[in-house]
Formats: C-alpha cells, structure tokens, sequence
C-alpha cells in the first residue's frame, strides 16, 4: 500500500512538473511551452524512471534483479534534490524577513539533508 501510494504521489509530481515555473537568470518563467521544454529536458526522464513501480514488473527469484531493484528505489531519493533546489529559490526570494522564518527554512533544510543521509546508509546496508 505504501509503494503505490508513493508512485501515485510521484505520478502526480510529475503532472504538476509540467506547471511548474522555473527561475532562468532571476526571472520567473511561466508560459506553458517553456516549461515543458524545461522539465523534459531536465528531470523528466529522471522521474519516469524513478517513478515507474519496478519492484511490481522485475519480481522473481533472480537476486540480481532484486538488488537492481532495490538500488532504483533508493535512487528514488534523489528527487529530494529538487526541495532542496525549491528551498534555495524561497530564501532568494527575500520573502522571510523574519530571523525565525529564516530559521525554519535552515531547520528543515538540515533535517532534510539528514533523512536523505540515513536513507542512503540504510539503502547501501540493505544491499
């Protein structure tokens, strides 16, 4: 239940990736064709292949195929290089003004490279 809500919520990331702006030289860009261009050129394929439920079509007894498996799902984190990404464009913003929200930002940046670490340990151990 857990992988495919996961998938689903990456399916749907992937939807909204081609929504989404992108900040090219300061500038925000918005219209639809450029961003598209954008995402596929960039992360798209990263995603579908990130994204793509491998561990539902390579089961079976091959260990091999079982720890390339495991190796994609752990690759999966990769992903949360783009809130990373979306965090540094906040702070440019200037929005937070404020020391506490500043330092909201920095305490979830911290927490999140800290998961993102523990994961990849437990992946490289599981493997």
């Amino acid at each position: 239940l857990c992988s495919w809500a996961s998938t689903a919520f990456f399916m749907a990331d992937i939807v909204l990736g081609f929504s989404t702006g992108f900040v090219r030289k300061s500038v925000l860009v918005m219209r639809r064709m450029w961003v598209a261009r954008n995402y596929i050129c960039t992360w798209f394929l990263i995603d579908v292949v990130l994204t793509f439920p491998w561990e539902f079509v390579l089961v079976g007894e091959d260990r091999s195929l079982s720890s390339i498996v495991r190796l994609l799902l752990c690759l999966r984190m990769v992903r949360i290089t783009k809130v990373s990404r979306l965090l540094s464009h906040v702070e440019e913003l200037h929005v937070f003004n404020s020391y506490g929200a500043r330092f909201a930002i920095s305490f979830v940046k911290i927490i999140l490279i800290f998961a993102f670490l523990c994961h990849w340990a437990a992946c490289i151990w599981g493997l």
